[in-house]
């Protein structure tokens, strides 16, 4: 991964951090004994459901998030209730997204 591949993929980590100030959250999580890692983990209180968790997988190139699939992801989708890709704005069209991924932007 390129400088400044890192640099955006660290820029969006933060801005995740800043909106989860209300959840227990967790960077590189690691699954499967380590075999796998999902990039952002929230752990939500709720009142109606005790706990929502969130899975998010930062893709800051087209390349990566072609690489990717629903088999890669099996881990993080096994354990959470919502799975996003989070992507600078513009990098994949809301129509790219799986159906069982939402997708997040930031810029």
């Amino acid at each position: 991964m390129g400088e400044a591949s890192i640099t955006a993929a660290t820029d969006i980590v933060e801005a995740l951090i800043s909106i989860s100030d209300n959840c227990i959250w967790a960077t590189e999580l690691a699954f499967l004994g380590g075999a796998r890692r999902i990039d952002f983990f929230t752990l939500q209180p709720t009142a109606s459901q005790q706990f929502r968790t969130s899975a998010y997988e930062i893709k800051v190139s087209r390349a990566d998030f072609r690489r990717d699939s629903r088999e890669k992801q099996d881990h993080a989708l096994r354990w959470s209730d919502r799975f996003w890709y989070v992507t600078p704005t513009g990098l994949i069209a809301t129509s790219e997204a799986p159906e069982w991924a939402g997708l997040m932007e930031w810029d």
